[in-house]
């Protein structure tokens, strides 16, 4: 009977401990997986939608293999991001037959408490390569060694079989712009 006592006092006090561990808001409550083990994996944008303001303002919804504007029509739109354990990434993006294969490194980002980020809640993707194929054109290779990540993941949820991505960035350079969303991929 003290043995039974015992571990359900233990019980009771680790199920709070694990909840503060969640980085992402949605993250399940308790993952037998590391949040690592949980990203690498091959993943398919299944939907999304992104609202893009720059002087006008444009939503894009992405259902399946097509986007859609809110400013007219829709095209055939495909994206797939595989991520890998040793820190490299591969994102392959079909647009209206135009193929855009991006290679690189990720990481986790660390926390920081004035922007009410966790640790591991960001991940940061650098592109090193970019090969572009217009539709029914050649490809063209670019290389790049930046310093500052091209763009970031912000992780609302992180399952085994689903992310959704929170997109919230601002740009000041030349016009000022914002790009506000959320994407959701899943696992293959």
């Amino acid at each position: 009977m003290k043995r039974l006592v015992l571990v359900l006092l233990v019980a009771v006090m680790a199920v709070p401990m694990l909840q503060s561990c969640k980085k992402g808001a949605n993250d399940p409550g308790i993952s037998l997986r590391s949040r690592k083990a949980r990203l690498v994996a091959e993943w398919t944008l299944s939907s999304g939608s992104v609202v893009y303001t720059s002087g006008t303002s444009e939503t894009l919804t992405y259902t399946g293999a097509t986007v859609s504007s809110s400013l007219g029509g829709s095209q055939s739109y495909t994206e797939t991001v595989e991520i890998i354990k040793d820190g490299t990434y591969k994102r392959t993006v079909i647009n209206d037959g135009a193929t855009r294969v991006e290679t690189g490194q990720w990481y986790f980002m660390e926390g920081n408490k004035d922007n009410d980020i966790k640790s591991k809640e960001v991940v940061s993707f650098f592109e090193t390569q970019i090969v572009y194929t217009p539709a029914g054109g050649v490809a063209t290779t670019a290389t790049y060694t930046g310093v500052t990540p091209d763009y970031t993941w912000r992780l609302d949820e992180l399952k085994n079989k689903e992310i959704i991505v929170l997109i919230d960035e601002t740009s000041n350079s030349g016009t000022a712009s914002s790009t506000k969303g959320t994407m959701t991929y899943t696992a293959k």
